[in-house]
């Protein structure tokens, strides 16, 4: 009976030391994937704000060509009333008119160019309100 029992004792303490191998290659194989899951969501972090950062130069871009294409658009239409105005109405002094409207012009294009340089100057970690305005 005794005999039974250090055998049984034997075949215990076999067995807990291999399951504490397996504990020990269990763990590693844990700490190893935990190390692994790091590294990804730090590339995946870091891919993330390339991202969001070149995004915010596109819309700055887009931002500044709509804004060139509106004043094209604008120049255009303002040169087309001045042709019809001057071929309609020869016998009006028209420098006054069109000194003004350039002058408006100028100033609004002053004003638009002051406009996305004192935005960016927030920066882009400015959070969503600066590119919603």
């Amino acid at each position: 009976m005794i005999k039974k029992l250090e055998e049984k004792a034997a075949l215990s303490e076999s067995t807990s030391s291999q399951l504490k191998r397996e504990l020990s290659i269990v763990r590693s194989q844990l700490i190893n994937s935990k190390k692994d899951l790091d590294t990804q969501r730090f590339a995946f972090e870091l891919q993330l704000e390339v991202e969001a950062h070149r995004l915010l130069s596109r819309i700055d871009s887009l931002e500044e060509w709509g804004v060139a294409e509106y004043n094209s658009g604008l120049s255009f239409y303002y040169d087309c009333i001045m042709f019809v105005l001057k071929k309609e109405y020869p016998e009006l002094n028209m420098s006054k008119l069109e000194a003004r409207v350039n002058a408006q012009m100028d100033k609004q294009n002053k004003e638009e160019v002051a406009a996305p340089t004192a935005q960016k100057s927030s920066g882009p970690d400015a959070g969503p309100s600066a590119v919603a305005s």
